[in-house]
């Protein structure tokens, strides 16, 4: 006697709903649950296939199926034309399956918990009553036998809670009976850690670390190439530049260069520093890994001899508040639609363009091209924004304050006066990008004169507006550029949805930046839009698909994200986790983070790029959000559109395996019309299953 665990793919419960003699397959699945060789069924093997099997539900109807890791998975349902054609049916690995739960009047008898159990008796052990519920669940327990598998007063007891795997049994017995296990018995909040998972036999291996550190054939030709000078690596989404980039700075220092391996962020910096570290263990003294800031900030301390004195956001936010509104008192009348503009637009425009690129008269602001906009600003526009600009300027001044990008032309002036004595042999710049052309400036003259300068680069997700030429960079592209096309990272349906997004982004298209990817081969499930009747059940939604995912022990907590667009988001979502046991943790943008650590990781969406994860929810798919609703001029309005688009394009490009977008009835992003074709559609209120 078998007693397998069902699960059944979308096609196979699709076409059960249609059926009339429904009764009738759930008869010769129960059967074939308890017994594959039951005397009243008729089973063969099918010719052609490696594993797959067919039941005869009649004499016309099949059911195609196999047996995986306890589970008796269901595939499909129809007549004998099915049988025909299953060499034209897909059996991938990564297909979706659920558990098939009979409607409540149809199930068998349900477990009910004996009166003695809930009177308390000292003498009774119950072993698994300070077991948290989601923690039971992962280990398989069906949500309505948790409160039984808490309530029983003994192992032998437990042996009576009909309705829990044969797996299920096997582990709370392990859990019970290991004397390594005893912590876990009293302290329930040590379950979830790898040092306890890895003893539990069957549990899956962690897939975050294989994920980020392979290494595809076309990816290794970068690694290797002997090219000196500037070159522009440039990537589709998943293409893997920053595994190029770790390999090649590895490949560079083992052959005895200087490498400077340079990150947009400290998150990334972090990161990039412990895969390299997990590949050849300690850094060696010719291999430096830093994040851009970081490097200027101790470079301005060395050579000025003090820390740059960098303003806040808050106090930059007040300072262009009152600009702005000191520029609009110039005008008493007809006043220019340009400084109707919010302050943030402001932000922008001076941090990408002015200072940026450098910018010291309004003579050079009026002839900058401004790349990525729907049209450039008139010239009594930017005489405007100059004014602002002054005006914020000054402000800075009176408090002795720099921002950063006032920081990388100090630094860059530097440097023209007193080179570094002892340069680079390579410099490689992962995320180059989201750098402004004056920092990319300041880096291009870190590699000496026989070395090489690397960027790895993919316009269509730059979140901060790329307002440039390579030239305006210092960085001549033309015969030095190479391109990865392929997308190794996301599975095809992954891929596909998130194109048809991007497909939308027209200036990127317009300035021959995007790149059409070469969708990888590997299938898979399709995302999943999980809509929710109001939006805190969202994240309810994330913590309990987590929990399936996880007891079908084919996740860890490492393999997942839950990203946002907002901090408050990541903030909630963090506490709903973590109030259902589940181990989480979330860091400010500007923190490190430990990939490998065994817990889920919360993070916004701009701190998630460059990182990739096994599964990844994108919470807050709503509109108002995405695109957010700011009233911009008309002029920046497809501009600012282009920039939302990209930021939820990026969130969907961190999954690798699954996906999963989360909104709310009546509150859905207008974006998702742009790729619903390519999502699996939810309702959701409360109570699901997932199993990839």
């Amino acid at each position: 006697m078998e007693d397998l665990e069902i699960i059944v793919s979308d096609d196979f419960l699709r076409e059960l709903e249609k059926r009339t003699d429904r009764e009738r397959v759930l008869e010769k699945v129960s059967f074939l649950r308890e017994n594959r060789f039951h005397p009243g069924l008729s089973v063969h093997k099918i010719k052609g296939t490696r594993d797959k099997w067919e039941l005869y539900v009649t004499d016309s109807d099949r059911i195609i199926y196999d047996f995986k890791d306890g589970f008796l998975r269901l595939w499909k349902l129809g007549d004998h034309r099915i049988i025909d054609r299953v060499g034209n049916f897909s059996f991938s690995p990564h297909t979706t399956f659920r558990r098939y739960d009979k409607p409540v009047q149809e199930q068998e008898e349900v477990f009910k918990i004996p009166a003695e159990w809930t009177e308390p008796v000292v003498e009774r052990s119950y072993p698994f009553q300070f077991f948290p519920a989601s923690h039971l669940r992962l280990l398989g327990v069906p949500a309505g036998l948790v409160k039984a598998v808490q309530c029983a007063p003994s192992m032998e007891d437990l042996e009576k809670v009909f309705g829990l795997s044969e797996r299920t049994r096997n582990w709370l017995f392990d859990i019970y009976t290991n004397p390594d296990m005893e912590e876990v018995i009293t302290n329930p909040g040590r379950f979830l850690f790898r040092t306890t998972l890895d003893r539990l036999e069957g549990y899956c291996q962690g897939t975050i670390k294989k994920l980020m550190l392979n290494l595809g054939e076309e990816q290794q030709k970068y690694v290797s190439l002997q090219r000196n000078g500037s070159f522009i690596l440039k990537g589709c989404a998943g293409s893997g530049k920053t595994t190029v980039g770790i390999y090649r700075a590895i490949h560079k220092a083992q052959e005895g260069n200087k490498v400077f391996l340079v990150t947009f962020s400290k998150r990334l910096n972090a990161v990039t520093r412990d895969l390299i570290e997990e590949l050849i263990g300690p850094l060696p003294d010719n291999l430096i890994i830093q994040n851009y800031h970081r490097w200027e900030h101790v470079f301005y301390r060395l050579r000025f001899g003090e820390n740059p004195n960098i303003v806040s956001n808050h106090q930059k936010m007040i300072f262009l508040q009152k600009a702005l509104e000191k520029a609009k008192g110039q005008k008493k009348k007809d006043k220019p639609k340009i400084l109707l503009q919010s302050w943030r637009f402001f932000r922008d425009e001076i941090a990408r363009i002015i200072n940026g690129c450098g910018l010291q008269k309004l003579e050079e602001y009026l002839k900058v091209m401004r790349y990525g906009r729907k049209t450039a600003l008139g010239p009594e526009s930017r005489i405007w924004v100059w004014k602002v600009y002054e005006y914020y300027h000054e402000m800075l001044r009176e408090e002795g304050l720099l921002d950063w990008e006032e920081v990388a032309i100090e630094v860059r002036d530097e440097l023209n006066r007193r080179p570094l004595v002892e340069k680079f042999d390579d410099v490689i710049v992962d995320e180059g990008q989201d750098l402004t052309p004056v920092q990319l400036q300041v880096l291009g003259k870190l590699p000496s004169q026989e070395g090489s300068f690397w960027c790895l680069v993919d316009a269509s997700q730059t979140i901060y507006s790329r307002g440039f030429a390579w030239k305006q960079a210092g960085i001549e592209a033309r015969g030095r550029t190479g391109v990865i096309r392929r997308n190794y990272r996301n599975t095809r349906p992954i891929a596909q949805a998130a194109h048809a997004l991007a497909s939308h982004n027209s200036l990127l298209r317009q300035e021959g930046e995007y790149i059409d990817p070469e969708l990888s081969k590997r299938t898979g499930p399709p995302p999943v839009l999980l809509c929710c009747d109001v939006p805190d059940r969202e994240y309810t939604a994330v913590s309990e698909t987590i929990m399936d995912l996880i007891a079908d022990q084919q996740f860890r907590p490492a393999d997942f994200a839950v990203l946002a667009p907002r901090r408050e988001i990541v903030e909630k979502a963090r506490q709903v986790l973590e109030a259902k046991h589940l181990p989480a943790t979330t860091l400010a943008q500007e923190e490190g983070i430990d990939l490998l650590e065994e817990r889920i990781k919360v993070l916004t969406i701009q701190s998630a790029k460059g990182l990739e994860f096994p599964v990844v929810f994108i919470l807050g798919v709503h509109e108002g959000i995405f695109p957010p609703q700011r009233g911009y001029e008309e002029e920046e309005e497809q501009m600012e559109q282009e920039r939302s688009r990209t930021l939820l394009y990026v969130a969907m490009t961190r999954a690798a395996e699954g996906l999963f977008l989360l909104t709310s009835s009546g509150r859905e992003s207008p974006f998702l019309a742009e790729f619903r074709e390519h999502l699996r559609e939810e309702n959701y209120s409360g109570g699901t299953q997932f199993i990839f």
